[in-house]
């Protein structure tokens, strides 16, 4: 309906919105309309009438929606916002007339008028209201209400304040949306009907269901119109019951997780049925993997996949089940993909042992390599120094290790990698290094390829024997005097060992060309060992052969050997044969003769001669030439 002011409000109206509207108004000039409260309906006419204008004045006349100024009501004459003129009389009064249209149900619209000759402007300002205000939609009855019954509401129209919707009218009833199949819809009375003394209107709406209808809930429209223009909606819900329905679980898809990580969600479902059932989740006996679990309240699901579950792949089924009678349930299989993530592998604190001067070359198992954790296990791919040795060399290759070298299984395999202790250098412990063994396994997904503990690696080196030294040596002793050895004579040191060994024996190697070494007496053999306590007791001596000297004389040659053993390969013999000189000092032997027979002289008989008297004369040194001299003597 529209509502065109009269002059006195219109003024009054000016003046409150004068920011939004000007009126240039001389009194004298009019221009009114045909209802005191200047309400219209879309369909009605408005009659204009206009007093005070100059006789013959053409008085331009224009309607302008202020609530939507570019509105298009269609092929309707005039149109807002067009201008039409009409003429005044020779009293300076017209009529004019403006057709009401639907598209302005509810606007604010302006009417302004202008003389061409007076050149003013009068205005007045008016709305369009509707017949029908609003619908009202009473509770359902019965709610819910069981497929096959009716289910009723009360209706409620009320009718527009304006005066375009005083009087009599009719608004028809309907639903505008769609209910669930089996239903049908009737209003009583339909239309309702207005007198001019009604306020508003009740209405019964009726829906009937049938056995086919479905249990749920579904919302719809009531619409009151008296066009297509003017009406009004409300909206309202019918439930129905009855027969149990299955519920609807919520689709939930593939899940991946990582071995020994949490995989937490929650699964929820939908249920018609009214009133609302109890829904209870749960997972297929078959298909549960150790560890699953889902509460059968909230559908929250758990699961944290051990190691050994990990890389496969797990079909679960979750089933959703109702109250009803009955059970009615509703279920998804899907897969939960688990990732294998590495675990850390983990190396052992070893001790492995060399001999003192050898390279110690490393296996793999020296590392104690173990993957506890992972299924299946991972290989070693490397060792990594984390800390070098204090004393000797770590080699890879020949070649010096680095402070966080890592060191390829294969290098190892190779035999490459290799200690060596200094020279003449033994201990235990000797030294040690630290390491971390690494897997082939990786680090995606957050996996660990590297022992995260350091491990120890202690290395024993051995004293082993070294050779000892003998020495070259000249002892003398006199002509047909032996010679009594001492154990300083044969020069034994051992300077490469520590702690020190001492003399066990002496090893002859070859015989003197001359006299005889006698060991207690008896002839010593080649290659005899001659143990340091006969040295000791005086048991070792060389004969000179009978009335020979010389310097030198003879000599022979011998090793001395220490009491470091030979265990490990150790040397406990000197690898050089040392000489032995003797010289042997000529000493004065008496002459000898063998004296012939005695003789007899007469006393005073004067001296007489015996020839060969002594024989066998010798002077006793047959490497001298000697001059020998008989003297007689009287034993008298």
């Amino acid at each position: 309906m529209k509502t065109i002011l009269p002059q006195s409000r219109f003024l009054t109206f000016v003046f409150l919105i004068a920011n939004l509207f000007f009126a240039n108004v001389v009194f004298g000039q009019t221009v009114t309309l045909d209802q005191a409260d200047l309400d219209y309906a879309p369909g009605e006419t408005v009659i204009i009438t206009g007093t005070g204008w100059h006789p013959g004045e053409i008085v331009g006349l224009q309607v302008d929606n202020i609530t939507n100024p570019n509105i298009d009501c269609g092929p309707v004459t005039p149109q807002p916002h067009e201008l039409w003129t009409v003429d005044a009389d020779a009293d300076g009064n017209f009529t004019a007339y403006w057709y009401v249209n639907d598209c302005e149900l509810g606007a604010d619209l302006l009417l302004g008028a202008y003389g061409n000759l007076s050149g003013f402007t009068y205005e007045v300002f008016f709305t369009d209201a509707p017949k029908v205000l609003s619908v009202a939609i009473g509770s359902q009855t019965p709610s819910p209400v069981t497929a096959g019954n009716n289910a009723s509401y009360a209706i409620t129209v009320f009718r527009g304040s304006g005066s375009g919707s005083s009087g009599a009218f009719t608004a028809n009833l309907s639903i505008t949306t769609t209910l669930p199949g089996g239903t049908s819809v009737s209003f009583s009375p339909s239309p309702v009907s207005f007198t001019s003394g009604d306020s508003s209107k009740i209405a019964t709406l009726t829906i009937s269901t049938t056995g086919s209808t479905p249990a749920g809930s579904t919302s719809f429209i009531v619409k009151a119109a008296t066009s297509a223009s003017d009406f009004a909606e409300s909206t309202a819900t019918l439930v129905v019951g009855g027969g149990n329905s299955a519920p609807v679980l919520a689709a939930i898809g593939n899940k991946n997780v990582n071995e020994q990580s949490a995989l937490n969600f929650s699964v929820s479902a939908s249920d018609q049925d009214l009133p609302a059932q109890t829904l209870t989740y749960s997972l297929d006996a078959a298909s549960v993997t150790a560890g699953m679990t889902i509460n059968g309240s909230t559908g929250a699901f758990s699961w944290t996949p051990t190691e050994s579950q990990g890389g496969a792949t797990y079909p679960v089924t979750i089933t959703v089940t109702d109250n009803g009678t009955p059970n009615l349930a509703d279920s998804e299989t899907f897969n939960i993909v688990v990732a294998e993530v590495n675990d850390a592998p983990t190396g052992t604190d070893n001790t492995v042992t060399t001999n003192e001067d050898t390279d110690y070359t490393f296996t793999t198992t020296d590392f104690g390599f173990t993957d506890p954790n992972d299924t299946p296990v991972n290989t070693l791919f490397a060792v990594k120094v984390t800390t070098l040795p204090a004393n000797g060399l770590l080699k890879l290759s020949g070649v010096n290790v680095t402070l966080g070298q890592f060191i390829p299984v294969a290098s190892i395999t190779a035999a490459n990698l290799k200690f060596s202790p200094a020279t003449n250098s033994n201990g235990t412990p000797y030294t040690s290094f630290t390491f971390q063994v690494q897997d082939n396994g990786g680090t995606a997904s957050g996996g660990v390829d590297l022992d995260q503990i350091a491990n120890t690696m202690t290395i024993n080196v051995t004293s082993v024997n070294d050779a000892p030294s003998g020495a070259d040596n000249t002892v003398t002793t006199n002509e047909d005097t032996d010679h009594t050895f001492t154990a300083v004579q044969f020069g034994f040191t051992d300077p490469n060992d520590t702690p020190l060994n001492t003399l066990l024996a002496v090893k002859v190697t070859t015989l003197p060309a001359n006299g005889l070494l006698k060991l207690s007496g008896v002839n010593v053999t080649l290659g005899q060992f001659i143990p340091v306590a006969s040295i000791i007791a005086g048991n070792l001596k060389f004969s000179p052969a009978t009335n020979s000297n010389g310097t030198p004389y003879t000599s022979f040659t011998f090793q001395v050997q220490d009491n470091g053993g030979t265990a490990s390969g150790g040397v406990d013999l000197d690898q050089i044969a040392n000489t032995m000189t003797i010289n042997v000092t000529s000493v004065n032997d008496a002459p000898v003769f063998t004296k012939g027979a005695d003789q007899t002289k007469l006393e005073d008989a004067g001296a007489i001669s015996v020839p060969g008297w002594a024989t066998g004369i010798d002077d006793g040194d047959p490497e001298l030439t000697q001059t020998l001299s008989f003297t007689v003597t009287n034993n008298n």
